[in-house]
C-alpha cells in the first residue's frame, strides 16, 4: 500500500505530522479505501479537493498514531477521536496537512502556504497594537494568523474574535521558536510554537 509523504515530530507526548496532500489522479487514493462508517460523510463531500483532504487526513491520523482510529467531530466543528483516549488537531493549506496528537492535553494546530492575501484581511485579525507591531511585515503577519488559528482550536468558541480576545507580543521570526499571546480580558498568557519553512509556516499550541 502506497504510503503518504510525510514528516513526524515527536515531541514528549506530543506527535505532529505533516503532509503532502496527493493530487488528484496519485495512485494512493485507489489503494486507500476508508473504512465503511465513513462513507456517509464522504458521499457528502462534492469538492474533489476537500475528499483528498478528508482522506488524507485520516490515512494520516491512523498512520501517526500505528492503528486505526475513528475521527468525528463535535457540535462546535471540533475533530474528536471516538474509538481511542487523546486530543487532537486538524489544519490544511493548499497541498499541505498537518496533524499534532496528545494523549490528555488540549491541543491547536494550522498550517498556511504564503499568501499576500493576509495583508488585506489582517485587520479582521489582528488589534491596533499588533497592527502597530506587524505592519507591512507579511512574514509576522502571516504567523500571527497561524498562531491564532492555533489558539482558536484549542480554547474554542470564547476566542472567535481573534482581535479582542488574543494579544501577541511582538518577536523576531526565525525558523522555529515560540510566542507568547495573552487574553487581555484575563490576563492569561499562552505559549505557541511556530515553524516556518519555505512552503508553509505552521503553529501549534498544547494545554
Amino acid at each position: 500500500m502506497e504510503a503518504l509523504n510525510c514528516e513526524t515530530i515527536r515531541e514528549e507526548e506530543v506527535s505532529i505530522m505533516i503532509c503532502r496532500i496527493p493530487d488528484e489522479h496519485d495512485t494512493f487514493f485507489e489503494s486507500h479505501q476508508l473504512p465503511e462508517f465513513y462513507a456517509e460523510e464522504l458521499h457528502k463531500i462534492s469538492s474533489d479537493k476537500r475528499r483528498r483532504e478528508f482522506i488524507t487526513a485520516r490515512v494520516a491520523m491512523n498512520q501517526l498514531l500505528d492503528k486505526e482510529v475513528r475521527i468525528v467531530y463535535d457540535k462546535a466543528g471540533k475533530p474528536l477521536l471516538s474509538n481511542c483516549e487523546g486530543h487532537i488537531s486538524i489544519s490544511h493549506s493548499r497541498k499541505f496537512l498537518a496533524l499534532i496528537y496528545h494523549p490528555c492535553k488540549a491541543v491547536g494546530i494550522d498550517i498556511e502556504c504564503p499568501s499576500e492575501r493576509v495583508l488585506k484581511v489582517s485587520q479582521r485579525f489582528l488589534n491596533d497594537t499588533e497592527l502597530g507591531y506587524f505592519e507591512g511585515q507579511l512574514l509576522k503577519i502571516q504567523i500571527a494568523w497561524s498562531v491564532k488559528e492555533a489558539l482558536y482550536k484549542m480554547l474554542g468558541e470564547d476566542y472567535v474574535d481573534f482581535a479582542a480576545s488574543m494579544l501577541i507580543h511582538d518577536f523576531e521570526p526565525s525558523e522555529k521558536g515560540y510566542i507568547s499571546c495573552e487574553d487581555p480580558r484575563s490576563g492569561k498568557v499562552f505559549e505557541v510554537e511556530y515553524i516556518v519553512r519555505a512552503e508553509f509556516n505552521l503553529a501549534y499550541s498544547i494545554m
